[in-house]
C-alpha cells in the first residue's frame, strides 16, 4: 500500500491529466457543431462537478494527518472513480 505522499501524489497526477483532456475537449467543443458539440458539452458538464469533487476530497486528504488518512482515502477514491467513469465514458465516445 502506498504512504500518504505517493497516494497524494498519484491522485493529484490523475485529476491534472483528466483536467487537461477536459481542457482539450472544451476546446473541441468550441469548434465542433451541432450534435458533436452537445456531446462533448453534455460530457463536460458530467465531470465538471466530478473532478472538483475528487479534487476537495484530494485537498481534505492533504489537510489530514499521517493517521487519519486512510479513513479519508476511501472518499477521495470514490470521488476519482466516479470521475474516472464518466471520463473513460466520454474517451470512448470521441475516439
Amino acid at each position: 500500500m502506498a504512504n500518504k505522499k505517493e497516494y497524494e501524489g498519484k491522485m493529484e497526477a490523475q485529476l491534472k491529466e483528466w483536467g487537461a483532456a477536459m481542457d482539450q475537449w472544451k476546446l473541441n467543443a468550441e469548434k465542433a457543431a451541432g450534435d458533436l458539440k452537445a456531446k462533448y458539452q453534455q460530457h463536460l458538464d458530467d465531470m465538471k462537478p466530478k473532478h472538483e469533487a475528487a479534487k476537495a476530497k484530494l485537498e481534505d486528504l492533504k489537510k489530514s494527518s499521517e493517521t487519519a488518512w486512510e479513513h479519508l482515502k476511501t472518499g477521495a477514491e470514490k470521488a476519482a472513480d466516479d470521475l474516472k467513469v464518466s471520463f473513460e465514458k466520454a474517451k470512448n465516445q470521441f475516439k
